[in-house]
């Protein structure tokens, strides 16, 4: 389905801490129903009984008023507003659902407003555009993103005259690189952003002004440059270099010249670092959840909350005296606020917002105390659909994955075609800290494991030959390696120890890892049980392959790639590519190539992943329209 974000804004007018009460037998089973057994009609009814009997427990019928409103969301039911409406108007006493009842209808366009007391909630704008945001200016104007349908152009957002403005026009295939992920300073004048360069000297770091002028490198051939905010006088950038494998490197950048002052090593890249007003501090977080504090010149770090230690920051207040994080302490994804004092939390945490989705980014909080942030409204179901391969034509698809609405993916066939997995999500990056979901084409008996917190990757589990397992890749603590589940029990192993290549493919049987070496452009493979490597082919020199694919009977392999060319001494890219791999003889077959003025017709532009067809004789991709 296509992917929608949501720019929001939250506005943070007072801290309300948790309230409890009995929801009583009936609204427990109503949200095991919606929660966990997915059934949304069996749900409903249940939560309108609870409604029903308001006069003997208004709280319980107020949470299930909300939650029903939530259900019928869900459902792209119009009488999800009507709930709202009417939590808002008869259980004004329950400050909290009601609060809740009215950020919803806030964010459908509605005009209701929350308890008194609570926050608000307002859409500002929908679009892919906000799928990655590089921070907000201190007077919430301008946003930061980046274009990656224009090569990664570095852009911003204007959130009162919701209009784009790119501050460079990046176009692939007719650049010598592409940009990446930036951060805007305070005062809304200034973008950072990553440039790579094919062929060149690599990552650099850049500034440009927002009105798009006074474009100029800071930092090169330091490794791959991530930029993540600015110090507020705007003389520092704070960002992340990677300079190789278990070797990042948090920094402060002076702007003016270049100098770069390293303040924390680590094995994998830390996320969303944000400077204290007064920059004095810095928050960030781990890359195992964990979140942490520091002086801004790298001493005193220290977790944020010992108590609560996947607390992820948001952002600071703007006086600096406070934190707002993200925590499922209260057993539901909420926001919080805490004091701070001399880089410590002082005082208990206080509840700002109940029922917080998971799938948000922020922005930054703006000088008027207003968080902006985007929200993933990812809509993920699996469908199966006939397809005709010699008319070219699909058949109407089917719904395969009735429950956890909205969040299911990475469906698959087992090899034998007698199961059927899919994956039900608790967030929608990966497949991480889900329910893996296994049913029996025969029976149509399911049985649900839990999914690896370790997993990562955008892609299915893949079967094995065996039908039994599944492999996949994973990461602990920063270490990455690839690893067997055994459906049947749920415990895994690993295969291989450490960092696999980002391009590989590994063997139904698990034995053979087939990956590239980008430096030498060879093909490898790996035994998994011996660890001898060896070559299996050389790649065209002027090609980056990517999107590896193996044939079902596994004697040739596929993949997409670009092709450069070089004039005077300059390389660039030149077009685009699909090759056959024969991995018996090394020999390479091309099956289309396409110029870079013809980049809109290339299967998937080179980022989607290629599958072949059971027959063998056909390859599958998916295609974005020439965007």
């Amino acid at each position: 389905m296509k992917l929608r974000n949501l720019m929001l804004v939250l506005a943070a007018a007072a801290s309300l801490a948790a309230q409890t009460g009995d929801a009583g037998v009936m609204l427990q089973r109503a949200i095991r129903k919606e929660s966990v057994e997915g059934d949304l009609k069996g749900a409903i009814e249940l939560y309108k009984k609870v409604v029903a009997g308001a006069a003997k427990d208004r709280a319980a019928a107020a949470k299930a008023l909300l939650r029903l409103g939530e259900c019928y969301e869900k459902q792209g039911n119009a009488e999800a507003r009507r709930a709202y409406e009417r939590l808002v108007k008869e259980f004004s006493d329950q400050k909290e659902q009601a609060r809740d009842a009215g950020a919803r209808l806030a964010a459908m366009g509605g005009t209701a407003t929350p308890a008194s007391g609570g926050m608000s909630l307002r859409l500002v704008d929908t679009g892919e555009q906000f799928g990655l945001t590089g921070g907000i200016s201190s007077d919430g104007r301008l946003m930061a993103f980046t274009d990656y349908q224009k090569g990664g152009s570095p852009a911003v957002y204007d959130t009162a005259a919701r209009q784009v403005k790119l501050l460079a026009d990046f176009d692939w295939g007719a650049q010598r690189g592409f940009g990446d992920q930036n951060a805007i300073s305070r005062d809304g004048k200034w973008v950072a952003f990553n440039w790579y360069t094919q062929g060149g000297v690599g990552a650099e770091l850049r500034v440009v002004g927002t009105d798009g002028t006074g474009m100029r490198t800071v930092v090169k051939e330091r490794g791959w440059t991530v930029p993540q905010d600015w110090t507020p006088d705007g003389r520092q950038v704070v960002a992340h270099f990677s300079k190789a494998e278990k070797q990042v490197e948090l920094c402060l950048v002076g702007v003016a010249d270049g100098n770069v002052r390293v303040l924390k090593q680590f094995i994998a890249p830390p996320r969303r670092p944000r400077v204290s007003p007064d920059g004095k501090f810095l928050t960030y977080i781990e890359s195992d959840g964990k979140s942490r504090i520091m002086a801004i010149d790298g001493t005193g770090d220290a977790p944020l909350l010992e108590n609560d230690p996947r607390a992820h920051p948001m952002d600071w207040t703007p006086d600096g005296r406070g934190l707002v994080f993200a925590s499922e302490r209260s057993g539901a994804h909420a926001l919080w606020h805490v004091g701070i004092r001399n880089g410590r939390p002082e005082g208990e945490a206080q509840m700002l917002r109940a029922g917080l989705t998971q799938g948000i980014t922020p922005a930054g909080i703006g000088k008027d105390g207003r968080l902006y942030f985007v929200e993933n409204s990812t809509i993920n179901n699996s469908y199966t659909a006939t397809l005709d391969l010699s008319a070219g034509t699909i058949g109407k698809p089917e719904r395969t994955t009735p429950q956890f609405e909205g969040m299911n993916g990475f469906a698959a066939w087992s090899p034998d075609g007698r199961k059927f997995l899919w994956v039900g999500q608790k967030r929608s990056d990966n497949f991480a800290g889900g329910k893996l979901v296994i049913r029996d084409l025969a029976t149509g008996r399911e049985t649900k494991l839990e999914a690896p917190e370790q997993a990562v990757g955008q892609s299915a589990p893949d079967w094995m030959s065996d039908s039994r397992f599944l492999a996949y890749r994973a990461d602990d603590s920063g270490k990455q390696m690839l690893m067997r589940m055994d459906t049947e029990t749920g415990e895994s192993t690993r295969i291989v120890e450490g960092r696999p290549p980002w391009n590989s493919v590994l063997t139904r049987d698990g034995k053979t890892l087939l990956f590239s070496k980008g430096d030498e452009n060879v093909l490898m493979a790996l035994d998994t049980q011996t660890g001898v490597e060896k070559q299996v082919a050389s790649f065209p020199k002027e090609v980056w392959a990517r999107s590896f694919a193996l044939s079902p009977d596994e004697r040739t392999m596929a993949f997409a790639g670009q092709y450069e060319k070089v004039e005077n001494g300059q390389r660039s890219i030149a077009g685009f590519t699909v090759e056959i791999v024969d991995l018996g003889t090394g020999q390479s077959r091309v099956i289309s190539r396409y110029d870079k003025d013809e980049a809109s017709k290339a299967p998937g532009f080179i980022r989607r992943p290629l599958i072949f067809t059971p027959d063998g004789r056909h390859l599958l991709t998916g295609h974005q329209g020439g965007k």
